[in-house]
């Protein structure tokens, strides 16, 4: 039988928009493909999908966030030039020139974030690197064509890029933090014969503070946590051995320790040992770097087991 859940759905939930907090086009998407694969399909009140599959055997919970990191209107001037902030941790210093979508209210708006070219800057502006409060994203329209457009302060912006395959093993595209996390979960519920009492989570505003994990966790009080994420691969030039957290191509990246959370040691243990058994590779995340939805929802309650896995992806947060 074919399978439902191949690269072309890894590229629909890396074209979609879903900017924290606006997650709406991707939860449609993942609700409905769920339920397409058999799971027991609802949404709470923070926004996430829980996709359950019964089963015997303990209580697990697989979670990957659904939202990207994204811009949101903070200003609209006279002559229609947008004013952002940001939504989750971008560099500026990948913003200028960045193709964009505004999710307006009517329609999505493209545009592109633009600043002063080096023609008309002074020298000492060029060593300068740009503030996110110096840019701003032009689409074309004045004031009044945005407001009519649906555009105001709050709208979401989106990074527009597209999906492309690079070669047999290796794609590029936006989103892979966490929509890669997100494919795999769908590709786990595809497969089915899962030996304990499984819901899949699709969570919402991890890239603002990890907000959904928790509130999920609460509702489905799992023995077992493991979130599926995404995490810097820096195999590339100019990066030192002692830098490089994770590489493509080298297995599942294994968290022991973030900024929020120490990994569950009796789960990080039996992880291992399947690893070696199958004969399946395993890559240690050197420890203290980034965060995942573990860490809120390993402290709800009175407290449970989690363990982040994750996808290495190069340039994130780019």
């Amino acid at each position: 039988m074919a399978r439902k859940v191949d690269v072309g759905v890894l590229q629909r939930l890396s074209e979609m928009n879903g900017p924290a907090g606006f997650e709406g086009p991707v939860r449609e998407y993942v609700s409905d493909l769920a339920r397409k694969l058999g799971a027991e399909v609802s949404v709470d009140k923070m926004g996430n999908v829980h996709g359950h599959v019964g089963g015997e055997g303990p209580k697990v919970m697989l979670i990957a966030h659904m939202d990207e990191i994204g811009l949101m209107v903070a200003d609209i001037d006279d002559d229609g030039f947008i004013y952002f902030t940001n939504l989750g941790g971008w560099d500026p210093r990948l913003l200028p020139g960045l193709e964009v979508t505004v999710m307006a209210e009517g329609r999505d708006l493209p545009g592109t974030v633009g600043m002063k070219p080096p023609h008309i800057t002074s020298e000492a502006e060029r060593k300068q690197l740009a503030e996110m409060t110096d840019l701003f994203v032009d689409t074309g329209l004045d004031a009044a064509g945005l407001q009519r457009a649906g555009v105001r302060v709050g709208t979401p912006i989106a990074p527009s890029t597209s999906f492309r395959r690079l070669s047999k093993n290796r794609v590029m595209g936006k989103a892979f933090d966490d929509r890669a996390g997100c494919y795999i979960l769908l590709r786990l519920l595809e497969e089915g014969d899962l030996p304990c009492d499984v819901t899949f989570v699709w969570s919402v505003q991890e890239e603002v503070g990890a907000r959904g994990g928790g509130p999920a966790a609460t509702r489905i009080d799992p023995d077992y946590v493991i979130v599926v994420e995404s995490t810097i691969a820096a195999d590339f030039p100019g990066v030192p051995r002692q830098k490089v957290i994770a590489r493509l191509l080298e297995g599942t990246v294994v968290t022991v320790m973030d900024r929020l959370q120490i990994a569950d040691a009796g789960m990080l243990e039996a992880l291992l040992e399947v690893a070696e058994e199958r004969k399946l590779k395993v890559q240690i995340k050197k420890p203290g770097i980034g965060a995942t939805d573990a860490g809120p929802i390993h402290l709800r309650g009175t407290g449970y087991r989690a363990l982040p896995l994750a996808v290495p992806s190069r340039y994130i947060h780019g």
